[in-house]
């Protein structure tokens, strides 16, 4: 399921309509994109699985700082701390603390903007 941000509106499209050959025009359109969006749902989630696999959450944290999909073009880790916590299943105040001693360990640099990885040699050791 999902929760909306904002009133929405659902279009329900019956069943029967998704059972012609995925060429036809505007329906097979929106079963590209239906796919197209399960499977960028899957990707997601199937990262988030990966980031709190890691036994520590200085090790959850490194997997998802690790993590391209999340990197802005100037290399910065751009997720806002709620939604790092959030992502690595932990507290807010938790996460502040160890991006804190992650930083005074030189593995990370918090900018303005986001985090930047310091010490990638390090921080791929924190890995299982």
């Amino acid at each position: 399921f999902s929760i909306a941000e904002k009133d929405s509106t659902i279009l329900k499209i019956p069943v029967g309509r998704f059972r012609t050959a995925p060429g036809d025009g505007y329906i097979g359109k929106v079963s590209f994109n239906l796919m197209r969006a399960f499977a960028a749902k899957a990707y997601y989630l199937n990262q988030r699985l990966q980031a709190v696999t890691g036994s520590t959450l200085r090790q959850k944290l490194a997997k998802t700082f690790l993590l391209p999909d999340f990197h802005d073009e100037d290399d910065l880790f751009k997720m806002k701390r709620e939604q790092l916590a959030d992502f690595v299943n932990a507290a807010r105040p938790s996460v502040s603390r160890e991006i804190s001693a992650m930083q005074e360990d030189g593995l990370i640099e918090v900018v303005k903007g986001g985090i930047r990885i310091v010490d990638y040699d390090a921080m791929e050791n924190l890995l299982p």
